[in-house]
């Protein structure tokens, strides 16, 4: 009974933290967000922060890219930092809970930012957690879209249609597939 009590406040701190990280990155304050984040994951580590690591993560590499006032070494040293701090989550997040398809697609969204840089192997990885995604939530016509962005902008005009497609079977009146 003590021991369940623990947990369950543990668990309650560590959700407060996490929200009160995802208000800071909402109001692009990322510093606080971080700080308030980690201290989340110190308490404990669950599936709502461990994805906002990766989600936050992909904001931080998408304001370092756009950047114009930093200089392109510091700058080049903090996306390289953060890239790699970000896919390192986003791996742990889909190993802790492989039965979450959302924490693959947050994955899967780093590597679409990337892909949009033409980084290599993006387009790969992209499309390899898109399709874990796809694998564990089927119906999800979100997900087809996702799959079908992606495959257009690499140019792969048919398998984009086949994608919007589904998208459109699994919701008919998707106006995003339109």
């Amino acid at each position: 009974s003590v021991v369940l009590a623990s947990v369950i406040d543990r668990r309650f701190f560590s959700e407060m933290e996490t929200q009160h990280a995802q208000s800071a990155f909402s109001a692009s304050n990322l510093a606080p967000g971080f700080s308030l984040l980690a201290k989340a994951e110190g308490i404990e580590k669950t599936r709502a922060n461990v994805r906002l690591a990766v989600d936050a993560g992909n904001l931080k590499l998408q304001q370092n890219a756009a950047d114009t006032k930093t200089s392109s070494a510091d700058l080049q040293k903090q996306f390289a930092d953060t890239l790699s701090t970000t896919t390192d989550a986003g791996k742990t997040a889909v190993a802790m809970y492989p039965d979450d398809y959302q924490q693959s697609l947050s994955l899967a969204g780093v590597y679409d930012f990337l892909n949009t840089l033409k980084i290599d192997g993006a387009y790969d990885s992209a499309k390899q957690y898109h399709t874990a995604a796809q694998t564990l939530n089927p119906n999800n016509p979100q997900i087809a879209l996702a799959l079908a962005r992606l495959e257009a902008a690499k140019g792969n005009v048919s398998d984009a249609q086949t994608d919007i497609t589904r998208a459109l079977t699994l919701k008919p009146n998707s106006t995003d597939a339109i």
